[in-house]
């Protein structure tokens, strides 16, 4: 009866541990499946990104979470203009992911370590929080107004554009497929269209590979008519959709 016991003692134990690292290796797929995907969008350029400030209200909001793909555009590599597995160009109207004029392209790795590390926190960790730097703060969610050959004016806040092969001047709503509304200043008395961050621009001849950002709100003057056209480089993706908080809430 004493052996029959401790057989049975021995094939419980041998049970429960065949359960545990079943569930251990579950576990670890589980993991490793996790971190493979999250691998695989930070490559196709997917990254998560929290709306910081008022610049482009009323369509983004301060802390509205939002979903980014450079796919759209293509992917590129180092200093070079070049998009591969590229699905169209950046057109009129669509919201954008960029790096303003005056900052320097962070080394590939860093870019890679910082979405993947921003997709598995919900934005929580990044890698200026762990390096104590702050070059994430100069990313940009604008919006394109001007593309390559286009020929731009403000007036009163609005931008008109005439494209290239085109005579004539349209209001930038009537070129863009999507609407979108703005926040218009009030004009500052005393403030001339020379100064900088007026709500006027004289004409601007856009060349090859570069773009125009603007806020929607155009009070918020941290945008192409501080620091001029971007090259193509420097849309660094689109903005997909705002998933937080959600829209039907």
């Amino acid at each position: 009866m004493f052996q029959q016991n401790g057989g049975f003692s021995r094939y419980s134990a041998y049970v429960r541990g065949k359960k545990q690292r079943t569930r251990i290796k579950k576990i670890l797929i589980t993991a490793a499946g996790f971190f493979i995907f999250v691998g695989l969008l930070s490559i196709a350029g997917i990254s998560s990104l929290e709306m910081r400030g008022e610049a482009m209200e009323p369509a983004l909001h301060n802390g509205d979470r939002l979903l980014g793909a450079a796919l759209p555009y293509g992917l590129s590599f180092g200093l070079s203009q070049k998009r591969y597995f590229a699905a169209g160009r950046p057109e009129r109207g669509d919201l954008v992911l960029a790096r303003p004029g005056y900052d320097s392209s962070p080394p590939p790795w860093f870019i890679a370590l910082d979405r993947v590390l921003g997709i598995i926190s919900f934005q929580k960790i990044n890698m200026e929080s762990i390096l104590g730097t702050h070059r994430g703060d100069s990313l940009l969610v604008r919006r394109i107004i001007g593309i390559p050959g286009d020929t731009l004016y403000m007036k009163d806040g609005r931008v008109f554009c005439r494209p290239s092969g085109e005579d004539e001047y349209l209001r930038e709503d009537r070129l863009t497929e999507g609407e979108y509304s703005l926040t218009l200043p009030e004009g500052i008395p005393g403030w001339e269209s020379a100064y900088p961050g007026n709500s006027d621009f004289s004409r601007t001849v856009l060349r090859e590979n570069e773009y125009f950002l603007l806020c929607d709100n155009r009070g918020v003057m941290d945008d192409s008519r501080l620091w001029g056209p971007v090259p193509l480089r420097a849309v660094l993706g689109k903005i997909l959709f705002t998933y937080w908080p959600l829209p039907f809430f």
